[in-house]
């Protein structure tokens, strides 16, 4: 089995991410150059193993049951068990797989830490790299992964990120994190609405197969660009100080 849930994250600390190219872990090297005010472009890029299958889908027992699952959306955990009723495991896969795709994923997650940068730093965001930025901002998707338990749904999102400076080609900044979102708490309104604590989102996966395509891809979405807000959390201490 190539995953399991909530046991990726313990495999991925014994892997060093080549996208940081020194490794894992957190730099911080803000306060040799001007990031305040400055422009910024912003990317995004998956993981060999989040392109391959993004999302996970498992419920959690005492002792789950793990089985693979061919599919063209990549290896999905597909324990679903019975969360007040039996689910047809290929039927939630295909409502999944149909509904958001993993490149749109990484796109939510950099734009949610984009945000938190215009936030607290005042950057300039453009939308082309012949704008000569000032820093490059590159967000990696690692994994993306939905787990349910009788407490509910979340999105477990592994997110590496990295700012650098152009002039020289040096990283300033940089962090490896892994959040988890209830998806109860997201709103499938949409992606950059602030997140309605009175509409909910998904409470179970029963409530999957009842949604449209456009209300799972909504709330998925948003919880990613959530995992990216929370990875600006690092960054804003960084910068100021804390």
């Amino acid at each position: 089995m190539r995953c399991k849930v909530y046991a990726h994250l313990s495999v991925l600390l014994l892997v060093c991410y080549s996208f940081l190219g020194t490794g894992c872990g957190h730099l911080n090297k803000l306060s040799s150059v001007k990031f305040r005010n400055s422009s910024v472009y912003s990317d995004y890029q998956l993981s060999a193993d989040a392109a391959r299958g993004i999302v996970c889908l498992g419920y959690i027992s005492a002792k789950p049951i793990v089985k693979d699952s061919s599919h063209t959306f990549g290896q999905i955990i597909n324990t679903i068990g019975t969360i007040g009723s039996t689910i047809a495991t290929s039927s939630v896969e295909s409502k999944i797989a149909r509904s958001v795709s993993p490149d749109s994923l990484a796109w939510s997650v950099a734009s949610g830490f984009e945000q938190i940068l215009e936030r607290y730093a005042s950057v300039r965001p453009v939308n082309s790299i012949q704008a000569n930025p000032e820093f490059i901002v590159e967000t990696l998707l690692e994994h993306y992964e939905l787990s349910s338990t009788q407490f509910g749904v979340y999105a477990n999102v592994e997110v590496t990120s990295r700012i650098i400076e152009r002039s020289t080609g040096k990283k300033v900044w940089g962090n490896s994190e892994s959040k988890t979102i209830e998806l109860s708490n997201i709103s499938p309104a949409g992606v950059f609405s602030p997140i309605s604590r009175s509409v909910s989102g998904i409470v179970n996966m029963v409530q999957i197969l009842s949604m449209s395509d456009e209300e799972v891809k909504g709330v998925l979405l948003a919880a990613a660009a959530e995992a990216g807000r929370k990875m600006g959390e690092t960054f804003r201490e960084d910068i100021s100080g804390e």
